[in-house]
């Protein structure tokens, strides 16, 4: 991967339990950044074990206690999760300053497990609710600006398209008052172009966005595949966020069998991405 940005390992960042990255160090001071995977909670299969998804067809009752064991881990009540109902767009939801959503949104999340309905994003300044992001297979995009204010977008074939990482970066730096110039941005495991094999239509698609030279459509002797990382990096670079502050992190989460991976198994659980600012 070119372009400028940094790329890391999984095993060049800070671990917590079950292999969870901490990749706070990424974005700045006072910013904690967490991506977890599979392993450590209680689902069965095909859900197993650290289901986080409460429509994907779980026990509704195991990705609560997942998601209790996930706020326990991160020292926040279960109150604080900004949980999205995700459907593949562009929106991205402004949030107040507040620990705790508002009462409306606490109460979509008592009801459905989700606070926020129809979007794929979020931003907050600080210290804010946490902002939740759902995967298995799409990219998860924090941003960070130092003025105090943080954003979570869910990037999957379709919200790539859709120029969501655009889509927050102006959502975040008009909430700061700020250029782009100095947001931070980190992408985080997703499917890799090793594994991301498409049809004609699809890649026909991205080239019209994307062009040929960009290195996003790859053509293969298997086949065609595409590049989700490097196309979000056009698209963090387009809204103004400068290469060196971007980092991305080398993890396909269709090799890796410790990730949920839709494309590797088609009904499965979902992992997440999480922002906290202090």
């Amino acid at each position: 991967m070119e372009m400028g940005a940094r790329t890391f390992g999984p095993g060049e960042l800070p671990r917590g339990p079950h292999g969870w990255i901490e990749a706070g160090v990424l974005l700045g001071d006072g910013v904690r950044l967490v991506f977890t995977n599979r392993l450590g909670g209680v689902s069965e299969p095909p859900f197993h074990a650290m289901n986080l998804g409460m429509k994907v067809g779980d026990d509704p009752s195991k990705v609560t206690e997942n998601r209790e064991r996930l706020a326990r881990y991160l020292g926040r009540d279960s109150g604080d999760f900004a949980f999205l109902e995700q459907v593949h767009g562009k929106r991205v939801v402004e949030l107040g300053p507040g620990r705790s959503l508002d009462p409306v949104a606490w109460k979509r999340l008592r009801a459905s497990g989700y606070a926020y309905h129809r979007a794929d994003g979020a931003a907050c300044p600080r210290p804010g609710p946490v902002l939740c992001v759902l995967t298995a297979d799409c990219l998860p995009l924090a941003l960070y600006h130092p003025r105090g204010a943080g954003a979570l977008l869910h990037a999957g074939w379709r919200g790539t398209i859709y120029n969501i990482a655009g889509h927050g970066v102006r959502s975040l730096c008009k909430m700061v008052k700020a250029e782009p110039g100095e947001v931070s941005a980190v992408i985080g495991p997703g499917i890799g172009p090793c594994c991301y094999r498409v049809d004609r239509e699809r890649a026909r698609l991205f080239r019209e966005v994307f062009g040929n030279s960009q290195g996003v459509v790859i053509e293969g002797r298997d086949g065609t595949f595409l590049d989700l990382r490097t196309a979000n990096l056009v698209n963090l670079q387009k809204a103004g966020v400068r290469p060196e502050r971007i980092a991305v992190l080398d993890v396909c989460t269709c090799c890796r069998e410790e990730y949920f991976s839709h494309r590797r198994e088609g009904r499965t659980g979902r992992q997440g991405a999480f922002l906290l600012l202090y």
